[in-house]
């Protein structure tokens, strides 16, 4: 299913409070879209010096320690590889609410991100989705790129997808209910 991002076309402003970790040549734009769009959005990237000028720019929120993202009920990884989402979200997860959703956008194996999801959702209430993208750097700065949204949870989808939507032309959901 997909649909166009009805709160950015109205230039509405959400309150629920999201994140994004991995401010790199696709994430930079990618959390730029989504702090226009929510009154609270909180970057991480392992370079400070990249999320302090994300804030700078976008008027997002710069956490220096991944706990500093623990409000997040949408939290969104752009990272190189599925090892790095398992070392964050490890670190992260006690501080995060429960019946959070973590998106991953990291093309990575699918056998870890399984295993990820359902650890985390066993130990910590959490809904670890993936989600990788399609569209390049160009893609993400004009806010056009194309996500597959696959969870195991049609709930924990529904909360991710205007998160989603802020960046993304088409929202394509995958996985055992869609």
């Amino acid at each position: 299913m997909s649909r166009k991002r009805p709160a950015a076309e109205m230039g509405g402003v959400s309150s629920l409070p999201v994140g994004f970790v991995g401010l790199g040549s696709m994430g930079y734009h990618m959390a730029g879209h989504m702090a226009k769009a929510h009154s609270r959005c909180t970057v991480w990237n392992r370079t400070q010096m990249k999320a302090a000028q994300h804030s700078k720019e976008f008027g997002s929120v710069h956490a220096e320690k991944l706990e500093e993202l623990k409000s997040s009920q949408v939290l969104v990884f752009c990272l190189p590889t599925s090892e790095e989402d398992e070392a964050i979200v490890e670190q992260l997860a006690p501080h995060l609410p429960r019946g959070a959703c973590v998106v991953s956008c990291t093309s990575g194996v699918p056998t870890v991100t399984k295993r990820l999801a359902n650890s985390l959702h066993e130990r910590f209430g959490l809904h670890f989705l993936d989600c990788p993208v399609s569209g390049g750097p160009l893609g993400a700065a004009a806010g056009s790129l194309t996500c597959m949204l696959g969870s195991d949870s049609p709930e924990a989808a529904e909360k991710a997808l205007p998160v989603l939507q802020t960046f993304a032309q088409k929202v394509v959901r995958c996985g055992v209910d869609f």
